[in-house]
Order: C-alpha cells, then structure tokens, then sequence
C-alpha cells in the first residue's frame, strides 16, 4: 500500500525491480546504489531499459528491506537498491521507516524525503 504524494515520470537506463529506490543518471533513472543518492521509489512494476517508470518521489511507498529495519529509523539505498539501515552520513538518506521488516526481502512503507 503507497500513499503517493508527488510522483514523477521517467525512462529508465537499465532493468530496475519494483519497490526499489532509483537514482538520476542524465535523463533517466537507474538503480540506486549506496553510494548514489537515490531520489525516490520505482512505483511501477519490473521495468526494463528505455521503458517508461512512475517514481515517486515524496510521500509513502513501498520498499524491499536488505535486511531486518526497526520502524521509526532512517534509511538509505543499498548497492541493489533495497532499504537499509542509515549510517551517520546525511548525503544518503532517503526516508524514514513507518513499519518494521523482520528479515531481507520485507516490504517496508518508508517516507520518502530525499535529502
């Protein structure tokens, strides 16, 4: 369940899975990486190159956990894109979980407030 604010559509560069974080890269979006600054959530479904994605980009969505997230902690992007606990750098921070995941592959609803 998302409760989509602000969603915005793009093109993406590469296969991105739904329910990850993205990134900008030129014109389009990828996966995000833990190392990028993601700017939202694949809303749609699987995508594959040059194919239109819905990405929201503000509000609450949906987000597969790499491991097990306790509700009310910040979170960033993995190298695959999934949510994981945020560390003290602010340059990664995407969000804020509202719900807890138990282990890797949980769906968190995670309030998407790019930094």
């Amino acid at each position: 369940m998302s409760e989509q604010v602000l969603i915005k559509a793009f093109t993406a560069q590469d296969t991105i899975a739904k329910n990850r974080f993205v990134a900008i890269s030129s014109d389009k979006v990828r996966l995000a990486t833990s190392s990028g600054k993601a700017i939202g959530v694949n809303c749609s479904f699987n995508v594959k190159a040059d194919e239109r994605v819905d990405i929201g980009v503000l509000g609450i969505f949906e987000v597969e956990a790499s491991i097990a997230i306790n509700a009310g902690v910040s979170v960033a992007s993995t190298t695959e894109g999934r949510a994981a606990t945020h560390s003290s750098r602010t340059s990664d921070k995407v969000g804020i979980a509202l719900n807890s995941a138990s282990r890797s592959g949980d769906l968190l609803r995670i309030l998407v407030i790019p930094q």
